[in-house]
């Protein structure tokens, strides 16, 4: 019996050592969908403030408490990564892969709460395209169709009234 409690510790540094450089790179592969999608995100806040464009899907402040929780898990990354690089293989490690994989999956599920936002329904009062007018004076074909387009966005249709077969 007392042999197993003298495997038990190299078993677990055995074990951490094999599953260290995969989760490391899970970690890593998070931090740059997030930054990614922060990067993302914030160029459609800027083009939001273009008239005609649709909304932005989050708010400068959900970004803002994003971009903390990542540069939290990076900074806490990269400080037990160095801190690891001392370690002998007959010491236990200073970062556990479990503790890893834990705190990637925190980042990972405050970044799918955002990517997995639907967009902001339209106003009606929107239109996604502009509906071109005639210029020339006695174009009165593309008036007509303007003047046709907009009456036809005007008066809803009523389905009850179309005869079932």
């Amino acid at each position: 019996m007392p042999h197993r409690s003298l495997e038990k510790p190299i078993q677990f540094r055995y074990t951490e050592i094999q599953e260290f450089p995969s989760t490391l790179n899970e970690s890593q592969r998070v931090n740059w969908m997030t930054r990614l999608f922060i990067t993302e995100a914030r160029k459609n806040l800027t083009a939001e403030l273009i008239p005609g464009n649709l909304p932005a899907l989050h708010t400068n402040e959900e970004l803002l408490h994003l971009e903390g929780k990542l540069r939290e898990h990076e900074s806490w990354l990269a400080e037990r990564v160095e801190k690891q690089k001392s370690v002998r293989p007959d010491e236990n490690p200073v970062i556990h892969t479990e503790e890893m994989r834990t705190r990637a999956k925190a980042l990972e599920k405050e970044l799918l709460k955002l990517m997995r936002r639907k967009s902001p329904p339209k106003k009606k009062g929107e239109s996604s395209s502009s509906i071109p007018t005639g210029s020339a004076a006695g174009d009165s074909t593309s008036s007509e169709t303007s003047t046709a387009t907009q009456q036809s966005q005007e008066t809803p249709i009523d389905d009850k009234k179309h005869d079932e077969l």
